[in-house]
């Protein structure tokens, strides 16, 4: 199973119990600390890009939840534009982020939806 495809299962298969970006990315850690997924919060990319999470075989991991697809797709672009950067994983509870393109600049991203309490 691949990295993106194991966050992926392991996320969708919980509830968080939080609406803050902060709380939410604390939630990921615990969770991948408990299925030894090896991990660098706020990595650095390009210039002053820093993605929440970048993974091993490059799998970077933005989460939001707020703003805009626009905004949001447009973030995603930048940091596809990364050597360290091999595929993008979207984690969000705005039901709109679904419609973020599957790849951005020949990087696929997968787009992890967690439904709002």
């Amino acid at each position: 199973m691949s990295v993106v495809d194991k966050v992926a299962s392991e996320l969708r298969s919980r509830r968080f119990l939080t609406t803050d970006e902060i709380e939410l990315q604390e939630a990921l850690v615990s969770v991948f600390d408990e299925v030894s997924l090896s991990h660098t919060r706020e990595a650095s990319l390009e210039g002053q890009d820093r993605i929440d999470f970048l993974l091993e075989e490059g799998v970077g991991i933005e989460v939001k939840i707020k703003g805009s697809l626009t905004d949001v797709t447009r973030q995603l672009a930048r940091y596809a534009e990364s050597p360290l950067v091999a595929s993008l994983v979207l984690v969000t509870t705005r039901s709109n982020h679904r419609g973020v393109p599957p790849e951005i600049r020949g990087k696929t991203v997968h787009v992890v939806y967690l439904s709002p309490l």
